[in-house]
């Protein structure tokens, strides 16, 4: 196993372990062509964090993307292609009409009034099913912290559910990550911002 950053050409197996890891999520549910499209585009856009750990046959086992500066990132990364973005969750469109709202609120995702989104954000962190139990998550956030840290980035946050999910959150408060909001993000779905500051 051996860390690296990732690459555009890595894109179609960021979709697959995003897939594996997060069947339910709002996200996959918009389908295989958007999340390549969103992996893709965020890669390109300036201020992307991204890195991956992958065994010795190549294969990527787990990736960490995020952004060093939060604010406007998404606008960012969708105004690189707006069309294609379009297009892509068309099929989840027709089927159901606040398939957009609920994009939109769920990119939002701001915590409260006093959220400037002055920090740097983990937007995704994912490990194969496979290769849960053997510290991979650790170790990615770990480097994903590293890189912000090149960049002098002081604060880093992420975003993550309230409700049933105690496994995850115990994971993040373990590598130093506090709660710092609750809040709620359309459809009533409520969610914790957690935040780490970098350079105690």
């Amino acid at each position: 196993m051996h860390l690296r950053k990732v690459k555009l050409s890595d894109v179609d197996q960021l979709v697959i372990i995003h897939k594996e890891a997060f069947p339910d999520f709002f996200l996959t549910s918009l389908g295989e062509k958007f999340l390549k499209n969103y992996y893709y585009y965020s890669l390109k856009t300036n201020g992307s964090i991204a890195v991956c750990i992958e065994n010795d046959h190549q294969e990527i086992q787990g990736f960490a993307v995020g952004c060093l500066e939060s604010a406007g990132f998404h606008k960012r990364v969708f105004l690189k292609s707006p069309i294609i973005f379009i297009l892509s969750i068309m099929t989840s469109f027709i089927k159901s009409p606040k398939v957009l709202l609920r994009l939109l609120k769920n990119f939002e995702k701001k915590a409260s009034d006093k959220d400037d989104k002055n920090y740097s954000e983990l937007l995704s962190i994912g490990v194969k099913p496979d290769c849960k139990g053997k510290g991979l998550g650790k170790v990615l956030l770990n480097e994903f912290e590293k890189e912000i840290l090149k960049f002098n980035g002081k604060i880093i946050a992420l975003t993550t559910d309230v409700s049933n999910n105690e496994g995850v959150i115990a994971f993040y408060e373990s590598n130093g990550y506090m709660k710092a909001f609750e809040f709620m993000t359309y459809p009533e779905r409520r969610m914790y911002k957690m935040i780490k500051n970098l350079k105690k």
